[in-house]
């Protein structure tokens, strides 16, 4: 889980590269340590360090999104086109 948690300036999400998604440098912190809290419930806690080797310039919570890799848990499928047809209403 450690990995899959990141923090990111905002301003800068819309610039990760989906083929490389590591943040822009000083723009994010993809690193966190994650601790068990209650293991039959997968109750955990994710801390994060804002002054480590990763880190965000002026950070402000206001401007900071919590990420999460969800494609580690849900392989990306291909999906074929397809055509919805709506009724038309009489009026």
């Amino acid at each position: 889980m450690k990995y899959l948690f990141w923090l990111v300036d905002k301003e800068y999400l819309t610039k990760i590269d989906p083929e490389n998604p590591l943040p822009p440098k000083n723009h994010g912190i993809p690193f966190n340590k994650v601790k068990m809290i209650h293991k039959a419930t997968a109750h955990f806690q994710s801390t994060f360090d804002l002054n480590g080797e990763e880190r965000i310039e002026n950070f402000k919570l206001e401007n900071t999104m919590l990420l999460f890799d969800f494609s580690s848990f849900f392989p990306a499928k291909e999906l074929k086109p397809f055509t919805v047809e709506l009724p038309v209403e009489n009026e």
